[in-house]
């Protein structure tokens, strides 16, 4: 009779975890991963968000704090207005006609003859003001004409700043700075009052009679005439108001871009109706 040996089949066992456990402990992990990763880009995507605004609102604070100053410190213009006298007639035997020596022949594109003219249009505004600048310490501050002008370079708008009356530094030194970025669009409008209501148009030069004071047409034969009517010059001078619409766009801001569309009303103290 054989005998069989029985072998301890338990000791042979290698201990380890089953295909439950392992499914378990993998989908556990992946869920504390995604948990970990979902946190961590909200946050992400909220501090993005955040660096974006304060850009935005950097900007557009820019904006309101420095041109609207500019535009209030504009330089007046005097209520000059201007009745240029035809020439005298011709003495006999003269070749051409010609003024007296106490009329002043101006221009047909610059009637006043103010040094400090404002211009601008849409997209572009130069204008001369009055600021404060420190001559040799912080302390001590000195009044002087300025030269500004705003303009839009891409998507930037820049501040040209050139000092005329400055010893410092000398007249004709232009500085150019950044005041806001990532401007989508961008319009400049000007105002003024007339028959009890605000006129806004998209153009203005502080030396001709456009909007204030328009000119009727001339008929040819008052041209002819030798009675011709004196040359009557009201130059516009400041506008009453300034508008500057504008819209930046968040530079984080996703798939979508988000705009946001400020509007800012400057009144120029300065300014008179004339009217």
């Amino acid at each position: 009779m054989k005998k069989f040996k029985v072998q301890n089949l338990k000791s042979n066992i290698e201990s380890g975890f089953t295909l439950i456990e392992i499914v378990l402990g993998v989908l556990i992990f992946s869920m504390v991963i995604a948990a970990v990763y979902t946190t961590f880009r909200t946050g992400l995507m909220v501090y993005r968000s955040g660096t974006s605004m304060k850009t935005v609102y950097v900007s557009s604070r820019a904006v309101v704090d420095i041109v609207q100053p500019d535009l209030r410190s504009i330089c007046g213009i005097e209520e000059t207005f201007y009745d240029v006298p035809p020439p005298p007639p011709p003495e006999q035997g003269a070749e051409s006609t010609t003024y007296g020596e106490d009329t002043i022949i101006i221009d047909e594109t610059s009637y006043s003859r103010n040094p400090y003219p404002f211009s601008g249009n849409t997209a572009t505004v130069s204008f001369y003001c009055i600021q404060e600048t420190p001559v040799f310490h912080k302390s001590l501050l000195r009044e002087q004409i300025v030269a500004l002008r705003y303009y839009l370079d891409g998507k930037t708008l820049l501040r040209e700043r050139a000092e005329i009356t400055s010893a410092r530094t000398g007249p004709g030194i232009a500085i150019v700075e950044e005041i806001a970025d990532q401007l989508v669009s961008f319009r400049i409008r000007y105002g003024y009052f007339k028959e009890n209501k605000w006129n806004w148009v998209e153009d203005w030069d502080s030396r001709l009679d456009k909007y204030r004071h328009p000119r009727e047409p001339v008929e040819d034969s008052e041209l002819n005439s030798p009675q011709t009517v004196p040359i009557r010059i009201y130059p516009d001078l400041l506008p009453e108001a300034v508008e500057f619409t504008f819209s930046i766009q968040e530079t984080e801001s996703g798939k979508k871009p988000v705009i946001h569309e400020f509007q800012l009303i400057a009144k120029i103290p300065t300014a008179k109706p004339s009217w």
